[in-house]
Parts: structure tokens; C-alpha cells; sequence
């Protein structure tokens, strides 16, 4: 799978968070939400606990986040919660926009009931890894937590959604892990820049290395591949290389010389894309080595990251062109320049709401391209 999240130099999570301090008050209920995806509600009467109060989603693209755990869900459509005016219950709730709950006291047979309409909006909530340790790459693991890598102290890391930090340390001596993605075996699988390996962690932290047949490769980009391998650039081996779970590898060479292999993702027409950052080009590798090789039409444009796209073409970032760049699987291409000078975009990933989202590096900016194929 590949980075289904935010992938740069800070963790930070755009989440679908609540419009702070705002406040609904009812006949029965008081409700505020905050930071965090959160309502927070109370009651009116006070001194009298409501054992099973319940609360329902009306919105469509709207639900709680966390039933069986805020709440015990209910057949009649209610989630049931204890709460009074001096035992506050706090609901999470997914989606992003105006959304219609209703509250009611006795959730079990619906009595005393009231709607209620929140405000949802984006936001950005920052979680600080300890030690300096500016975090690199990240991914979503199979677990429901993110996993990322820390170059510079030579860790895995591990947030879950709530912000709770695991590291885990590389038993390679300055690997310099670099990108991540979740593998079909259920663990995440990186790779190791100056150790010259793939290295692999499972969710309970277990490491298992793999050391690359040619010397000095330095391993860039990683993703699963349609085929159940893992699939990794090699920038200084002019490889693309493949992994099986158990280890397995086999190199396929980029037949432009010092190309420059950077990212890697499986297209929608089951190959292998990837950009060559010296070589100017988008590669296209099928599963059993053959390999199509495009050339960007503006020159010098050191593309880095790429995704397969909503419209089934691939989106690629040009760091030194300052363009989002776009390729069908027949190699037509189309360039978009960004706004800011000199952002010197890098990672990009797609989200929920259909377009292409990405770091500027240069700009100290996460953006977006709004319009997802060429007018």
C-alpha cells in the first residue's frame, strides 16, 4: 500500500477536527466541541446521572468514530453512554462539515430527545517525537497506527490517531531509514539508505533485515507491488529491485545510465512507475522486467515522488521544475505550475476529497492541486 497519509519532515495530522469552543445548548443537553474530533456533551438537569443516554449520527458521511468504545451501540440505532452535568461524555466523531446528531436521555426507548447541528472543520493537530528526531516518511499501518522513520536517530516510529509515540530502534547501526510503506504480510517494510538493506518490522516491533545484492545501491522509495513483492528504487544502483517477503531478490536495470531511480508506485494499469531524478524521465517497469521509459518534456525537472492518481494517470512531483506533473499510462504529459516560487515540492498523496496533496519543502507548505485531471 502506499502512503495513504501526510509523507515529510514533521508528524503532523490533518485531521477532520471540531470548530473549538462551540456550543450548543438544549432543553436536555449542553454540547461543545473542541480539538480533537470531540463532543463533549453534558446535561442540563443538574445532580442526576442518565445511565443510558444515547446519541445517533443523522448525516449522511458522518459516524462515531469509536462505538463499543465511547458508546455501546444499540439495534434501534443509538450508541448508549452514562453521563450527568458533572460527568461529562466525550463522542468522536468523523466527517467534515455541518452534521445533525440527536441526543437523548433514555437512548433505549428514545424518550427525551433532541437534535442537535455541530460544525465540523479541518485542522492540524502536532505531536512532538522526542529528541530531535525529525521523522521522515510515513505510512498507515494494518494496525489503525501510522508508522514513520527517524533518519537521523535511526528508528521506526508508531502513532496511533490519539498521539501515543513508540520508537523503536534499527539494529543496523546508522541504517539511515528512509521511506516506508505497509507490506502485504501484515508488516511494514522501509528501506535502509546507508546500510544498503530492506528492512521489515511487525507490529509488535520485531526487525528482520535483507541485505541487497548490489553494493552501495542506496534505496530510495518503497511499495508493494500488484504481484505480493515489494518493489524499491535504487538511486545509486540504477536498479529497480524486488523483494519477496521471505527475502527474495531480483534486479531489474534502468536502461538509462545513472538515472537516478527515486520513487516508485504500482499503477492502475499493474506496473511499476517510477522517476528517475537525474535521467528527467518517468519509467514504467511490468512485473516481468520490461521496461517503457518517458521523458518529461521541460528539461531539468529532478522529479522525486510519484502516485498512482483518482484518474488512473500518475502524479509526480518536479523538485527543481516547481511543477506537479502528470503522466497517462500511454505517456502523455501534463505540467502544472505551482504558485509558489522555488517550493521544491517532494512527497505527495491522495485524499478522501479527490485531489492531490503534497509537501513544498522550499515553502514550508503542505498544498494541493484541486483539479485532478487536465482541462
Amino acid at each position: 500500500m502506499k502512503r495513504i497519509f501526510l509523507k515529510g519532515l514533521i508528524i503532523v495530522s490533518l485531521l477532520t477536527t471540531m470548530l473549538a469552543h462551540a456550543q450548543s445548548n438544549g432543553a436536555f443537553f449542553n454540547v461543545t466541541t473542541g480539538v480533537g474530533r470531540t463532543l463533549v456533551i453534558s446535561t442540563v438537569v443538574p445532580n442526576h446521572l442518565y445511565p443510558a443516554a444515547g446519541i445517533r449520527v443523522n448525516t449522511p458521511g458522518f459516524s462515531l468514530a469509536n462505538p463499543g468504545t465511547d458508546c455501546t451501540p444499540s439495534s434501534n440505532g443509538f450508541c448508549l453512554f452514562s453521563v450527568s452535568n458533572t460527568l461529562p461524555k466525550t463522542i468522536e466523531i468523523t466527517g467534515s462539515g455541518n452534521v445533525s446528531i440527536t441526543l437523548c436521555l433514555n437512548g433505549v426507548g428514545q424518550i427525551t430527545c433532541q437534535d442537535y447541528l455541530q460544525t465540523l472543520q479541518q485542522g492540524f493537530i502536532s505531536y512532538d517525537v522526542s529528541g530531535g528526531a525529525a521523522p521522515f516518511a510515513i505510512v498507515y499501518g494494518p494496525d489503525s497506527a501510522f508508522w514513520f522513520t527517524v533518519p537521523n536517530n535511526n528508528q521506526i516510529g508508531r502513532i496511533t490517531t490519539g498521539g501515543s509515540i513508540t520508537l523503536f530502534n534499527i539494529p543496523t547501526a546508522a541504517s539511515r531509514p528512509y521511506t516506508i510503506t505497509s507490506g502485504p504480510d501484515g508488516a511494514l517494510w522501509f528501506t535502509e539508505r546507508n546500510a544498503n538493506k530492506i528492512g521489515k518490522i511487525t507490529t509488535a516491533g520485531v526487525f528482520t533485515g535483507f541485505n541487497i545484492p548490489t553494493a552501495n545501491s542506496q534505496p530510495r522509495d518503497i511499495t508493494t507491488g500488484p504481484d505480493g513483492a515489494l518493489w524499491f528504487a535504487e538511486g545509486s544502483g540504477n536498479n529497480i529491485g524486488r523483494v519477496t517477503t521471505a527475502g527474495v531478490f531480483t534486479e531489474f536495470n534502468v536502461p538509462t545510465a545513472n538515472s537516478t531511480p527515486w520513487g516508485i508506485t504500482t499503477g492502475a494499469d499493474g506496473a511499476l512507475w517510477f522517476t528517475e531524478f537525474a535521467g528527467n524521465q518517468v519509467g514504467r517497469l511490468t512485473t516481468g522486467g520490461v521496461f517503457t521509459e518517458f521523458a518529461i518534456p521541460t528539461a531539468a525537472r529532478s522529479p522525486l515522488d510519484i502516485i498512482a492518481g483518482p484518474d488512473a494517470a500518475l502524479w509526480f512531483s518536479e523538485f527543481n521544475g516547481n511543477n506537479i506533473g502528470r503522466v497517462t499510462t500511454a505517456g502523455t504529459f501534463s505540467e502544472f505550475p505551482l504558485p509558489t516560487a522555488m517550493a521544491n515540492p517532494w512527497f505527495l498523496t491522495n485524499s478522501s476529497d479527490g485531489n492531490i496533496w503534497f509537501t513544498e519543502t522550499g515553502a514550508n507548505q503542505i498544498a494541493s492541486i484541486l483539479n485532478t485531471s487536465p482541462k
